[in-house]
């Protein structure tokens, strides 16, 4: 264990060139949503301070943020400038009204004409990855047996956000369905498949109770799903982004401190808040003081933060994101 943390240190020196705290690495961490769309916003200057002050790794983009693709770059500049490192920046492409779906089959000469447009624009806009595209094979039912075509259409679609330099966050593993009892592990073909030719370099966890993985944990909070099957059966080695730690599904069963220390100790590399608002303080200061607080009671190891932070900063540098 001592030549694990040795080892960790050593590889974070190496990147960084300095020892880095504890609370640099959970911020780090931490992805999160916020009000406002220009600079001088009430809520976008209190986001400043935090980005100035190193509280946090990334953001994400909403519906409320966006009126154009031009506000949109004066904001991600504004935002930017104000940070030691180069924010990550996600969003959703249902957020933008440019996005076209393909919702009724996968037709790759329908989709080469869609969409090309609105990831060079989102690009320029300052968004480096996206929620997309979806391996979900029983979101449309019709396909759930055809696991070669959606391997097909999911792989066209990475490399056309590849090509406009967006980063796809692929969702939901291990995979959203409506109903959890008919799922197979036939559903994780598409995720064999394209981390077997290291077509995903990040992941999305899904925040449904699958039962037939683990009986007692969601998936965003399962470590059996996480680090047995994803890590280990499936030799992911990439990024994984936690489920909506503000949705209210999440919030309904979990309270706030419970959903942090559940989603490190599962394995989440970044914790994703869809809004910045906590219960005492804002995300940044409160997911802080939980895992300062847990790590020092013993209920998280300080190595898993240490983990995912490694993991998060070699993403950057081979992203051109550091």
């Amino acid at each position: 264990m001592r030549k694990i943390i040795v080892s960790l240190f050593f590889c974070v020196f190496q990147l960084y060139g300095s020892a880095v705290s504890v609370q640099d690495m959970i911020s780090q961490m931490i992805v999160v949503g916020f009000s406002g769309q220009k600079p001088g916003d009430k809520w976008i200057k209190q986001l400043s301070r935090d980005i100035q002050n190193d509280k946090i790794g990334g953001i994400y983009i909403a519906k409320e943020n966006l009126k154009n693709f031009k506000q949109l770059k004066i904001l991600n500049t504004y935002l930017q400038k104000k940070s030691k490192k180069h924010l990550l920046v996600l969003s959703y492409p249902d957020n933008f009204s440019d996005f076209n779906r393909v919702k009724q089959d996968y037709n790759l000469d329908d989709i080469k004409k869609l969409n090309i447009d609105f990831y060079g624009k989102l690009k320029k806009s300052g968004v480096n990855m996206l929620f997309w595209p979806n391996a979900d094979l029983h979101l449309n039912g019709s396909y759930s047996d055809q696991e070669d075509m959606a391997v097909t259409y999911l792989t066209y679609e990475i490399n056309s956000l590849k090509n406009a330099g967006l980063i796809p966050i692929i969702g939901h593993f291990p995979g959203k369905v409506n109903d959890k009892s008919a799922w197979k592990y036939t559903e994780l073909k598409p995720y064999f498949e394209l981390i077997k030719y290291k077509k995903i370099k990040a992941i999305a966890m899904d925040f449904g109770l699958n039962k037939n993985l683990d009986k007692e944990n969601i998936s965003t909070f399962s470590h059996y799903t996480i680090k047995s099957i994803l890590r280990d059966k499936l030799n992911y080695q990439g990024l994984i982004v936690s489920a909506d730690l503000k949705s209210k599904y999440i919030l309904k069963n979990y309270s706030f401190t419970q959903s942090v220390i559940k989603a490190v100790n599962a394995g989440d590399d970044i914790l994703f808040f869809s809004s910045y608002f906590a219960k005492n303080s804002n995300v940044p200061r409160e997911v802080e003081q939980i895992l300062l607080e847990a790590i020092k009671n013993g209920r998280v190891k300080k190595e898993r933060v240490m983990k995912s932070y490694e993991k998060i900063v070699k993403f950057r540098k081979n992203n051109g994101i550091d």
